[in-house]
């Protein structure tokens, strides 16, 4: 069964639910920072097992979603989900998992003549906020990501993969509770109300770190509507890859395998 749409009159009331979701973030962020790696890998795990095991809910959700959709062809087949593609997402979070642990990772370091030395090392964020479009696989890879580098994350979807959101939100959640993380670690939006997304473009003191993340809609609204000075515009997936003649073949194909023209 699908929750409802949680409805607000103005975008003054959704400035209110961001900064009450925003709150609740920066405390899930500061339980999330000082985690050990053992329990944000074991959410991950949780989190990708919740997946497998709640895929007829998730394809439910979709289709209800897309029985509501009217816009082109190419965008439904970024809103549409099957089995195979639930499963994709739940072997990213396990991929994410493997990896080495970005938090307190040395970037640089370099000794000052004095004989100070100096350590440039990686540290969480803080409380991410992401407007995307269509692909429900987009808040899955953004959760899994903050959720590994320690960062708190409240997401507001596109109004047409609103259902399946929701029921993404409703595996996920539980995955990291159960692994000894706040529910407020990853937050969705209860809405597909585009006054949301003005909240989020001005929520400046509240989001650490802003993405629009989409074509050219969506990155010409942050541009033009934001305050959020740590608004981050990320490039639509129209792109091309090239190889020189004299470039060694496999890495090469691996890049273009791995390129953004699998889904249009």
């Amino acid at each position: 069964m699908l929750r409802p749409e949680f409805e607000l009159d103005s975008t003054s009331q959704w400035t209110r639910w961001l900064t009450i979701a925003a709150t609740k973030a920066r405390e899930a962020g500061q339980t999330l920072a000082r985690s050990p790696v053992e329990v944000r890998n074991r959410a991950l795990h949780n989190a990708s097992i919740a997946l497998r095991s709640n895929c007829p809910t998730i394809l439910a959700a979709n289709r209800h979603d897309l029985s509501n959709f009217d816009g082109a062809p190419a965008m439904l087949d970024r809103l549409a989900l099957d089995e195979a593609r639930v499963l994709a997402m739940a072997r990213a979070l396990h991929e994410i998992a493997s990896l080495p642990d970005p938090i307190g990772r040395e970037i640089e370091s370099w000794e000052l003549p004095n004989g100070l030395r100096i350590r440039k090392v990686a540290a969480p964020i803080g409380v991410i906020g992401m407007i995307y479009e269509s692909r429900p696989n987009v808040g899955v890879d953004a959760t899994g990501l903050c959720i590994k580098s320690g960062n708190a994350l409240i997401l507001r979807g596109g109004r047409e993969s609103h259902a399946t959101n929701v029921a993404l939100q409703a595996v996920l959640q539980p995955a990291l509770e159960q692994a000894g993380l706040p529910a407020a670690t990853v937050q969705s939006s209860p809405t597909s109300n585009r006054e949301l997304v003005d909240a989020m473009l001005n929520a400046t003191g509240q989001l650490d770190l802003l993405i629009a993340r989409g074509g050219k809609s969506p990155r010409r609204t942050s541009s033009a509507r934001s305050t959020n000075p740590r608004a981050v515009a990320r490039r639509s997936r129209s792109t091309s890859r090239a190889s020189r003649s004299n470039t060694i073949w496999s890495p090469s194909r691996k890049c273009v395998r791995s390129a953004p023209c699998r889904i249009p």
